[in-house]
């Protein structure tokens, strides 16, 4: 037994002592955004005295659009004014075009991808702090405004979902796309389209929890929310369009994913997916 114990103490100074091993606290680090907390599915860990955090889950809550190359163990993340590229077990990120050097190159750790959380942050205007006495991560920034998840209660149809936020129930309506109609209150104007996206929606979002991301109009005039949503690091409103199932349907002033949303459509239009392939 003390052979096994003495076996785990030395596992654990090493972990602080040798470069290139991530260490753990008990507890785990967490992060907090806007003052927000983040669960994390995979805890955060610290490499050579820098933060690594789960790329896609801490990426999306900054309002990123996440995608992967395996063949050159890329991360490309897209935000409205800024794209970063990482690629693994490599410490030059490219930022809009430039290089730039990380202290930390981003790791793969037990299956995902980390990457030091600084860097990025900063990379974004937000301010970083460390709380080392409580593990804390603290980001804050102006630019983020999704930093929590919230229970869908009702999916209304393709692009109209009822959420519990902020300790009221609210009629979200996803901005930037159009599903057709399937409870308009003229019968006419329903379709069996409507339908199937309405009943996409219901499959996955029905009692799921999704991340509510605002843009600069908060509401439409019926006092409906309007909101980009994310599901399991995804945007939802994109995920509707690369399956055919909505089109573009942008009004300024929310247009903070107008590019990628219509690069969505265009590839569901050639490769005929979903409505594209009958209908629109």
């Amino acid at each position: 037994m003390k052979k096994i114990i003495l076996i785990i103490i030395l596992g654990i100074l090493l972990s602080y002592m040798i470069p290139g091993i991530p260490s753990y606290t008990e507890e785990g680090i967490k992060l907090y955004v806007n003052g927000h907390h983040l669960s994390l599915d995979h805890k955060p860990v610290i490499e050579d005295g820098r933060t690594l955090v789960p790329v896609r889950r801490v990426l999306t809550t900054l309002g990123a659009v996440i995608s992967w190359d395996s063949e050159t163990r890329s991360i490309t993340c897209e935000f409205p004014e800024c794209i970063i590229k990482l690629t693994i077990d490599n410490p030059t990120a490219v930022v809009n075009g430039q290089n730039h050097i990380m202290e930390v190159a981003p790791r793969i750790i037990e299956n995902k991808s980390y990457m030091p959380i600084r860097f990025i942050a900063e990379s974004l205007d937000a301010q970083v702090s460390w709380d080392g006495d409580n593990q804390i991560v603290h980001i804050d920034s102006d630019r983020i405004n999704y930093h929590g998840e919230y229970k869908v209660k009702k999916v209304v149809d393709g692009d109209t979902i009822v959420v519990h936020y902020k300790g009221d129930e609210e009629t979200v309506r996803l901005i930037g796309i159009d599903t057709p109609e399937s409870v308009h209150p003229d019968q006419e104007r329903n379709t069996e389209s409507g339908e199937v996206a309405a009943g996409f929606t219901r499959k996955l979002l029905d009692g799921a929890y999704v991340g509510i991301q605002l843009d600069i109009q908060e509401r439409d005039q019926y006092g409906r929310l309007l909101a980009y949503v994310w599901f399991e690091g995804k945007l939802f409103n994109r995920m509707l369009l690369e399956e055919g199932m909505a089109a573009v349907s942008t009004y300024p002033p929310n247009v903070m994913y107008e590019d990628i949303l219509m690069e969505a459509q265009e590839k569901a239009r050639m490769n005929r997916r979903g409505f594209w392939d009958n209908i629109f």
